[in-house]
This record gives C-alpha cells, sequence and structure tokens, in this order.
C-alpha cells in the first residue's frame, strides 16, 4: 500500500504504470494517492503527470496538472516549468508553450534546446495529428 511520507517510491509506482503504457492506472493511483493516502506531490510528481498527459494526448489533463503547478507553488521550478512546456508542445498547444517560456525566470541547456524544438515538435505533432485523421477518416 502507498505510503504518504514516501514520495520517491510513490513516483516510481505512477512512472512504472507509465512505462508500460498503463495511462489509466497511472491516473487512478495519483487519485488514490492524493485521496486516500494525502500524498502531496513534489516536483518529479508534476514532471511525471506532465509527461502522462503528452503521452496519452490528454490536454484537458494538462490543464487540470498546470493548474495544481501553480497552486502548489511549483510554477518557477525550472525543471516542471521544462517539462509543461514540452507537454503543451507535444500536444500542439504552441500557445500556452510559448507563454510558459516567456514566463520562466530561469533557463537551463535543456529549457533552451527545448525552446529552439518547438516549432519542429509543432510540426511533427501536426504530422501526426493529419495521418491520425486521415486513418480515422478512412475507416468510416
Amino acid at each position: 500500500m502507498p505510503v504518504k511520507d514516501d514520495t520517491f517510491i510513490n513516483n516510481t509506482m505512477m512512472r512504472a504504470h507509465m512505462g508500460i503504457r498503463q495511462y489509466e492506472e497511472c491516473v487512478g493511483l495519483y487519485r488514490e494517492l492524493r485521496g486516500k493516502v494525502g500524498l502531496k506531490p513534489d516536483g518529479y510528481t508534476f514532471m511525471t503527470l506532465g509527461k502522462l498527459c503528452a503521452l496519452s494526448l490528454d490536454v484537458w489533463g494538462s490543464q487540470q496538472v498546470h493548474d495544481l503547478v501553480v497552486k502548489e507553488g511549483f510554477e518557477h521550478d525550472l525543471y516542471v516549468s521544462t517539462c509543461l512546456v514540452d507537454m503543451y508542445a507535444k500536444l500542439g498547444k504552441m500557445d500556452c508553450a510559448q507563454k510558459l517560456v516567456d514566463e520562466m525566470l530561469e533557463r537551463s541547456q535543456v529549457s533552451w534546446t527545448l525552446i529552439h524544438k518547438l516549432p519542429a515538435i509543432h510540426l511533427t505533432q501536426s504530422l501526426h495529428n493529419t495521418r491520425n485523421n486521415q486513418n480515422t477518416q478512412n475507416i468510416t
């Protein structure tokens, strides 16, 4: 059973679900940890949730994660901010990604690399979405 004070193990369990593409189980575990166990999320929790939203293409969840980041006071954490920029870019929400970049108080080599890759990420996601739409249209 997850323990409130063991954030490392709780984050590791969430990442394990995500690593084997059990996205719903990862979200379910997070909800259980927050609700029943009283988990206090840290930067790694938010980075896991951001990656989860990007992998599962969960736009609504991404906004919830961002809101929680702000509520918990992690909006100026370099690593969390960089993860959110990446999440929004992979979801095609370039306006949100750019807004976060503009609000970053500090940037690392990783965040600068990501900033320069934003147009390429957007193009790749647009092509991927176009292919998915074409496949969907061919099925129906």
